[in-house]
């Protein structure tokens, strides 16, 4: 079991309480059984990371290549490339067997990241567009108002107009009728 000594191990114990907040956040409330229960717990943690830590540089540095596998076989490099047919064909025959077999899943945990990512991705562009769609909307709302403010000025200013060649007709009228008075006036002299 992974050791880690008392006093650290309580105050990572005592911080993960609190971030978790477990009991309020409290850890020196709690009673002694939970508190020796919990460092029990985080000694277990603490030895599957570390597991998983030293499983990860031996994942990186058991990555399968030619150059890899000359130096271990103690083999050079510039032999394997000479014999093309023979060694280099098997190692990457090999290599290639051996990563398609996908002992921990790598290819489908890849997978599965580069799915997020799509999904990231069409989801930036989905809220891109739903933002430029609310400015196109606030937009067309805008335009509404001025157009309908627009069209109120424009039916004014037509009954405006109508008034204004009725008085033209009136005064066209009264016109027409004084000439019409004038020559039947007759001059003086």
């Amino acid at each position: 079991m992974f050791e880690m000594d008392a006093e650290s191990t309580d105050s990572l114990v005592a911080k993960f309480v609190e971030d978790l907040k477990i009991n309020n956040g409290n850890y020196y409330d709690l009673k002694p059984l939970f508190k020796d229960q919990l460092r029990q717990i985080e000694g277990c943690l603490q030895e599957m990371v570390s597991a998983r830590e030293q499983i990860a540089v031996a994942l990186k540095e058991t990555k399968l290549s030619a150059s890899k596998i000359a130096s271990s076989a103690e083999i050079s490099r510039a032999h394997i490339d000479n014999n093309k047919d023979i060694l280099k064909r098997y190692i990457d025959l090999r290599i290639e067997q051996i990563e398609n077999d996908d002992t921990f899943s790598l290819s489908n945990i890849k997978k599965k990241q580069e799915h997020y990512d799509e999904i990231k991705q069409w989801l930036k562009r989905t809220q891109k567009h739903l933002l430029e769609n609310e400015v196109l909307e606030s937009k067309i709302t805008q335009l509404e108002h001025l157009n309908k403010s627009l069209q109120k000025e424009l039916d004014d200013n037509y009954i405006k107009v109508n008034k204004l060649e009725v008085i033209i007709e009136k005064l066209n009228h009264k016109l027409r009728k004084s000439s019409e008075n004038s020559t039947n006036i007759v001059s003086l002299r």
